[in-house]
């Protein structure tokens, strides 16, 4: 039965996020939420899906440098001087 989870996960992620949407969640949180939980699935499903599914846990810790990492600076200074452009023109 677990290998079927782990072979069609795709399907139920799918359906557990419409679920979440009837409930009346916001759609960034049943996201959010669905995608976490889901990740957490397929990472202990993982060992099992014949090579399917290629999650690990610190594949989880890559996100915040994607989010905050790198150029953030460089669009900070351009939404301030944008900002003092419009209102000294």
């Amino acid at each position: 039965m677990l290998e079927l989870i782990a072979q069609d996960m795709a399907p139920i992620m799918f359906a557990s996020l419409m679920i979440f949407l009837l409930l009346g969640y916001p759609v960034a949180f049943s996201l959010a939420a669905n995608g976490l939980v889901f990740f957490a699935i397929g990472v202990w499903l993982a060992p099992m899906s014949e090579g399917t599914i290629t999650l690990d846990w610190p594949l989880l810790f890559t996100m915040p440098q994607r989010l905050w990492g790198g150029d953030f600076k460089r669009y900070i200074a351009g939404y301030s001087l944008f900002y003092l452009h419009g209102h000294h023109s």
